[in-house]
């Protein structure tokens, strides 16, 4: 209304100090009430003296298909394989800077650069990927000042963007799976219901949960080690959705999350499951993991995602990621773990998907 407005952007300049080109964010976090909105999403690229065409969005970007899927194919003909990536990402746990990263790197075949918040408390995490690949990345799971300098080769790109779910065979449909073990209760992280287990005492099984709007998750597992006869597991279908500032439209996330839990009885008695804020490694090692979730819309972005220890990134080749067909316009995606899985403890293993967002009301 004054006149005045104030973007958070992101500017690229010349090796000479020219201005080349700018980006305005467009997706703006609950937090961002200082910042102007565009109107409409800009999809902003450039290209470079040494033949590679980069495109850029900005830190919550990257859960939108507009600009994060747009700019990959920004024009008829034009395709951008390599993004920089500048956030100042909350890691509110489980869902951690590197391993959103990684996922987005891995899901549609593209080099990311990610550059995130150097005092680590809350945010923190960054990197170079390579269709997934981690060629460098850095991650600090305790309050410190990050003063990585991480730097790479890059491999060149030279096919277009695609989704990269089919990196082994998938059937031809996969049928839901029911639990063979665990046990219901209210989950904390979202107003869903968990099935859990003792690592300690259910050395293998299969594991069921869906939400109230559809989506059903199933995984298969074997313990390998489980150093805590109290330590808790379970699965979850999250299904929320998240407020975009100075938007009448909500995003929608949906995961399929296998992941420890804290069991706890509330004031009436109640069990329940609380996934604790910390980035201590777990007490179990798994042999094998599972993963799928069913009744994906065809349109939704899908990202999968690994991390082992104190939240660290697991390497691509530890896992296959498949899709297959469910039907009705509904398809299923598993997340699998090779023999090449890390031998370290699981900090958290899922499978999240997004649409457009959700018209809500007014401003």
């Amino acid at each position: 209304d004054d006149g005045m407005y104030l973007y958070d952007a992101s500017v690229v300049f010349s090796p000479t100090g020219q201005i080349i080109t700018k980006y305005w964010k467009y997706n703006l976090f609950s937090g961002d009430f200082l910042f102007n909105r565009l109107a409409a999403p800009k999809l902003t690229t450039f290209n470079t003296t040494f033949g590679v065409r980069f495109g850029m969005f900005i830190c919550f970007d990257i859960i939108f298909r507009d600009p994060a899927v747009a700019i990959l194919n920004p024009e008829p003909g034009v395709h951008v394989t390599d993004i920089l990536f500048s956030t100042d990402w909350i890691n509110g746990a489980p869902f951690t800077a590197t391993a959103t990263q990684q996922g987005y790197s891995r899901s549609y075949g593209v080099n990311l650069i990610a550059s995130n918040n150097a005092w680590c408390t809350s945010n923190c995490g960054g990197g170079v990927y390579h269709k997934g690949e981690i060629l460098g990345s850095y991650w600090r799971p305790t309050p410190s000042l990050a003063t990585d300098m991480v730097i790479v080769d890059v491999p060149k790109i030279q096919d277009a963007p695609t989704k990269g779910h089919a990196n082994a065979e998938p059937p031809a449909s996969l049928p839901l799976r029911a639990s063979t073990v665990g046990s219901v209760v209210d989950c904390r992280f979202g107003p869903k219901s968990c099935n859990l287990f003792h690592p300690a005492t259910t050395k293998s099984g299969t594991l069921a949960a869906s939400s109230a709007a559809g989506l059903a998750c199933s995984a298969t597992f074997s313990v390998a080690n489980a150093t805590s006869e109290s330590e808790t597991w379970a699965l979850q279908a999250l299904d929320y959705n998240t407020t975009i500032q100075k938007s009448p439209s909500v995003q929608n996330l949906t995961s399929c999350v296998l992941l420890r839990c804290d069991l706890r009885v509330d004031s009436h008695g109640i069990p329940y499951c609380h996934v604790p804020k910390s980035y201590s490694p777990s007490a179990t090692t798994f042999s094998s993991i599972s993963l799928t979730s069913h009744g994906v819309h065809t349109d939704a972005e899908v990202v999968p995602m690994y991390t082992v220890g104190s939240a660290e990134i697991a390497p691509t080749n530890t896992t296959t990621f498949t899709q297959a067909d469910d039907g009705a316009g509904r398809l299923s995606y598993t997340l699998s773990t090779t023999s090449l899985a890390p031998a370290e403890p699981l900090f958290l293993f899922a499978i999240q998907a997004y649409r457009s967002p959700l018209q809500v009301g007014h401003v």
